[in-house]
């Protein structure tokens, strides 16, 4: 088995890069997708990015990826997909999960949580794939922009 970070923000492999995910399935390995809602920040990305706020003990606190201002800069950058899908976290959730998913269809993806809703949210984003005009489409957004960090 392999483990990987993967979600909306990934940058995708360029051409003298492994595909981790081509490589898996050449060498009949199985993938864990770690990070596929980025730790909360990308369903998130259709709310207000003022107004989250992190708890003291929470590590999100103190990275520079989850400043009020990137935050910002993020919910600018997807929201052609907000407009596409849905402004709703639950939207920008599929949109997550089956992106990821659309790689290796088989993976197993780590989603963390806080609450039952929010696992309700990710398994129902299991049933509603997306199709190749969406994947395209999101990574015509994805590439028009740079990647936040």
């Amino acid at each position: 088995m392999i483990t990987t970070r993967y979600n909306l923000l990934s940058p995708l492999y360029a051409d003298h890069e492994t595909d981790i995910f081509r490589f898996a399935r050449r060498d009949g390995l199985g993938v864990l997708i770690k990070q596929v809602l980025g730790q909360g920040l990308l369903p998130q990305a259709g709310s207000d990015p003022d107004q989250r706020q992190y708890s003291t003990g929470d590590h999100r606190r103190a990275d520079p990826t989850f400043t009020p201002g990137n935050r910002r800069q993020l919910h600018a950058r997807l929201a052609p997909l907000r407009h596409r899908y849905g402004h709703s976290p639950a939207n920008m959730a599929r949109l997550c999960v089956q992106y990821a998913l659309h790689h290796s269809p088989d993976a197993a993806i780590l989603v963390g949580f806080w609450n039952a809703e929010q696992i309700d949210t990710v398994l129902a984003a299991l049933d509603h794939p997306l199709h190749a005009d969406d994947i395209t489409q999101i990574r015509a957004v994805l590439c028009d922009n740079p990647y936040i960090d």
